[in-house]
């Protein structure tokens, strides 16, 4: 389980999560959610 303080902004087309910077752990993170949408598909 994974608990985080994140910001989300909707936009037309997309969702954008704005990540804290003392977040351990970004790059796996940001490359899991990178990943997401071939994942849906």
């Amino acid at each position: 389980l994974i608990k985080l303080a994140v910001q989300v902004e909707t936009l037309k087309k997309s969702i954008r999560l704005h990540l804290p910077r003392s977040m351990p752990d970004q790059v796996i993170l940001r490359y899991a959610l990178a990943r997401l949408p071939r994942l849906l598909v």
